[in-house]
């Protein structure tokens, strides 16, 4: 989805455009756009890292013959640098872990994080976090509000420029519960803090190989775990 996006002032009584790319023979055409109304391009063919010059032609059609503007537009070039690929984010302890792919040559990756409100609407993006080269990965924990929509993007920064955002990874955010635990007649009872906008909660216990394996759900804020071994200690 990544590439070059072309954008020019729309010329009076234009029915179309002709795009060129400068080339090591001339230019060239990448390609005709038959809607004068139509103002924007995006090269999908340009690599990663690599500065591209474009300029663009408007015509009418008069008798069955197109009639071009007298002189092509003014030349426009950029250096394109790819977004990362693949962006994942996923819940942990108090916060939101976002991941993503590397990309060749990046000096550093910048995050950016929204809130999607209730009605659908997106706030403002918000830079939460510069990384160093090496990063695949970062732990929000800040500026979070349980049962609330999150989306992030993240960019690559290299030394020739920043690439646009990748594509949005988003995610709804539970606050972790603090838990205590009792033992109680025929079982341990596990109680827990409410957590806004859940509306239930799955209990997990850890078996003797160390995975967490799920026990029970509820909508309340406890739950009584039976059939366990006596004298055997449960986490």
């Amino acid at each position: 989805d990544g590439g070059l996006k072309l954008t020019w002032g729309k010329t009076t009584g234009a029915q179309g455009y002709r795009v060129y790319k400068s080339t090591s023979k001339g230019w060239a055409k990448v390609t005709d756009i038959t809607d004068g109304n139509v103002t924007t391009y995006t090269d999908k063919t340009v690599a990663h890292n690599a500065t591209a010059k474009y300029t663009v032609r408007a015509f009418i059609k008069w008798n069955g013959n197109v009639v071009w503007d007298s002189a092509k537009g003014k030349e426009l070039s950029a250096r394109y640098i790819m977004a990362p690929a693949t962006v994942k984010v996923s819940g942990i302890v108090n916060g939101i872990k976002v991941a993503w792919t590397g990309v060749s040559g990046a000096t550093s990756y910048k995050i950016y994080k929204r809130i999607i409100n209730s009605d659908g609407s997106a706030e403002g993006w918000v830079g939460v976090k510069t990384t160093d080269s090496k990063a695949r990965n970062y732990s929000d924990k800040s500026g979070l509000t349980s049962g609330k929509r999150y989306q992030y993007v993240v960019r690559a920064v290299t030394k020739n420029g920043t690439s646009a955002a990748c594509r949005v990874a988003d995610m709804w955010y539970y606050a972790t519960p603090s838990a205590s635990v009792s033992s109680v007649e025929g079982g341990i009872k596990v109680k827990w803090n409410k957590i806004s906008g859940a509306t239930g909660y799955v209990v997990y216990m850890m078996d003797e190989f160390g995975d967490y394996v799920k026990v029970g759900s509820t909508k309340k804020t406890s739950y009584t775990v039976t059939d366990l071994d006596y004298g055997k200690k449960e986490i």
